[in-house]
């Protein structure tokens, strides 16, 4: 589109998927499958070579509800109306579904804390990224150590906003006022994966542990699924996740 920032000029070449430290994380694509199906989760889990003690799944309601998992009492866990999870519990596959909305990994390798989080235009507004610094901090993670992967999300380039919205973000959060661009009286844009960089990096993040892959799901048609490209009735789901070995 005409006169509105090219999101990929900011895409790093960085896997989507990681196994350090003893901690695996990651991002799938549309090659795996749609995430809300088992058969996506067994193939993912194959497929890395992991077999968790319990499986963390969340009914996202585009809040800002975090939950630590503290224990394992069953094999699969749903958390409803949570869109943030954390845990030290080793085994432990967190995950997290996400279609356009900006999906972030967090982890402290040093101390051995992991937590996913989905962060649509609600969450991002109610800095839902700088509560799950907090969140992890809380639960015994060192800010200094706290690394964070944003994977792939709508990018500013198809975020096409009505105007209240667009006013809602610009006075919210105004000293980053270049995130979001408007083009006439008909078009405004939202940069939310960067807006999530300054969150995290706001609330207490080294600048070398924020990582932004700033893929953009709505134009890589082949690679990733996306709500707002494909038909609302029949689209598919990416999974996030972490894991502590």
């Amino acid at each position: 589109m005409d006169n509105i920032p090219d999101f990929s000029q900011f895409t790093q070449e960085k896997p989507l998927d990681y196994n350090e430290n003893g901690i695996a994380w990651g991002f799938t694509t549309k090659e795996l499958g749609d995430g809300r199906e088992e058969e996506t989760m067994q193939k993912l889990l194959l497929q890395q070579g992991i077999k968790p003690i319990t499986i963390v799944r969340l009914k996202q309601v585009h809040g800002t509800a975090i939950q630590v998992v503290e224990e394992v009492k069953e094999e699969s866990i749903i958390l409803t109306d949570v869109d943030g999870v954390i845990t030290k519990i080793p085994g432990i596959f967190l995950t997290a579904l996400t279609a356009d909305c900006v999906p972030i990994v967090f982890i402290d390798t040093k101390n051995k804390i992991a937590g996913v989080s989905h962060q649509g235009w609600k969450g991002s507004l109610n800095r839902m990224a700088i509560k799950m610094v907090e969140a992890m901090a809380v639960a015994g993670a060192d800010k200094q150590n706290i690394a964070a992967y944003i994977g792939p999300s709508i990018g500013m380039c198809c975020y096409n906003v009505e105007k209240d919205r667009y006013l809602s973000f610009k006075q919210e959060f105004y000293t980053y006022r270049h995130l979001f661009t408007k083009i006439d009286d008909n078009k405004y844009f939202l940069n939310l994966a960067e807006l999530n960089v300054q969150q995290l990096l706001e609330a207490g993040l080294l600048w070398g542990n924020v990582n932004n892959l700033a893929q953009c799901t709505s134009c890589t048609k082949e690679k990733y699924y996306s709500y707002r490209r494909d038909n609302k009735g029949d689209f598919g789901e990416m999974i996030t996740y972490v894991i502590i070995k």
